[in-house]
């Protein structure tokens, strides 16, 4: 698989090509790369392919397709398409690291590991009773 223009500058033995992806591509970039790779570069071809099964294809000019739908997330589609690469063995065992695949194959983007879920201040405020005004019963004169 070629290495692309992006990584182009480096030796391979001196910076691996995972940390060029890592630094450079989002995963939609990452899917546009690997179009470029499996249609030899050409972006023409890329655009005539013909391999509308492929998990990928509606991704593959490295955007969302315009009836994409809000909160849908590319990294299912390349989760998907890992799979198809690897039948018989899981993706997180994949030795591929040349693919611009790679780092996205367990269907997670590791540039946000420790965003998102529920913020630290979220808990708090389940203990207090319904019904019940936590403010004012603190400050009430009974407590004084």
């Amino acid at each position: 698989m070629a290495v692309g223009r992006l990584g182009a500058d480096f030796p391979r033995g001196i910076f691996p090509q995972m940390e060029i992806i890592m630094k450079i591509f989002s995963p939609l970039r990452a899917v546009r790369q690997f179009c470029l790779d499996c249609c030899c570069e050409s972006s023409k071809e890329v655009e005539l392919c013909p391999a509308s099964t492929c998990p990928l294809w509606p991704f593959r000019f490295g955007s969302y397709p315009p009836d994409h739908q809000g909160t849908k997330s590319v990294l299912h589609p390349i989760k998907l398409r890992c799979k198809d690469c690897l039948p018989e063995e899981p993706v997180r065992d994949c030795e591929k690291k040349l693919c611009s695949l790679w780092p996205f194959r367990l269907g997670t983007n590791p540039k946000r590991k420790g965003m998102g879920g529920t913020p630290p201040l979220s808990g708090q405020f389940r203990s207090i009773p319904r019904g019940t005004n936590a403010v004012f019963e603190a400050n009430s004169p009974d407590r004084i």
